[in-house]
Formats: C-alpha cells, structure tokens, sequence
C-alpha cells in the first residue's frame, strides 16, 4: 500500500499537467469536447510519468516539478530543445 504523501507528492504534478494541457488545447482549439479531453488528460499523464522518471535522479522537487510541465506543455521534442538551449546558455 502506497502512503498518502506519495499521492499527494503526485497531486500537484497531475494538476500542472491538467492546466498544461488546457493551454495547449486552447492554442489551437478544436470543436470537439472529447479533442480536449483528450489533450488535457495525456498532458497530466506525460507530465506524471515524466516527474516519477525524474524521481531516480537527485534533481530538487521543484526542478522535477519544472521539467515535467515543461514537457507536458511543450511536448518532448521541444522540452527536449528549450533544455539544450538553457544549459548551453550556462556554460562558459
């Protein structure tokens, strides 16, 4: 059985997903209510499995936390890309 602080470390995330997927959808929407279900739901779901990935790394919560909505939002391949180009950014 799973402990409550481990849901609720999990609620937060769920729910940036949520809002990530609602801007998405609102971008470019669509007539249909089922297309932003669908949109909302499997941006909370990439960002959940996203953040539990992140969970083996030793990355702060809310860098975790960040790079999760990050690719909720953006989807991988430019979540992937804005990583890139903030790290390249950093080096001297």
């Amino acid at each position: 059985m799973l402990h409550f602080q481990e849901y609720a470390e999990l609620l937060p995330i769920a729910l940036i997903g949520l809002l990530a997927g609602g801007l998405n959808y609102f971008e470019a929407p669509q007539a249909s209510l089922r297309r932003a279900l669908v949109v909302v739901i499997t941006s909370s779901f990439i960002c959940l499995c996203v953040f539990t990935m992140l969970s083996a790394t030793a990355l702060p919560y809310m860098a975790k936390v960040g790079l999760s909505a990050s690719v909720g939002y953006f989807g991988v391949d430019k979540a992937i890309e804005l990583i890139k180009n903030i790290l390249s950014l950093k080096k001297p």
